[in-house]
């Protein structure tokens, strides 16, 4: 194959999975507020909240005073636990943030079901 049949290929391939995707997502989430939803439910928490607090730990625990274990106060340990409290929380929210907003799907396939793209 040559160079220029290769790329080409690459992009009709590319081209049909998203042409799949797109098609799939809006027959299984017919309401657009649904989906914007299901978005926020799944990626606001870690971006907001989750991330952050993955990432001072990560700070914490890779810093040079902690490695060879000089300084640990009460006030660094009080620290740590508050951000695992962050984590968890984060994951829980996140969590029943999108239970709720698959819960107003599967209500909405209820009171408008019916086929793809089939007008009430």
């Amino acid at each position: 194959m040559s160079t220029e049949t290769l790329a080409t290929v690459r992009w009709m391939s590319v081209t049909v999975a998203l042409g799949v995707t797109a098609y799939t997502v809006a027959n299984a989430i017919p309401f657009f507020q649904d989906l914007v939803a299901l978005i926020g439910a799944v990626t606001v928490v870690p971006l907001t909240l989750l991330l952050l607090a993955l990432y001072w730990r990560k700070e914490i625990a890779s810093s040079p005073v902690d490695r060879i274990g000089l300084v640990e106060t009460q006030c660094q340990r009080r620290l740590a636990v508050v951000r695992l409290d962050w984590i968890v929380f984060s994951l829980l929210f996140m969590v029943t943030a999108t239970v709720g907003v698959l819960n107003s799907i599967s209500q909405d396939w209820e009171n408008h079901g019916g086929r793809p793209f089939e007008c009430i």
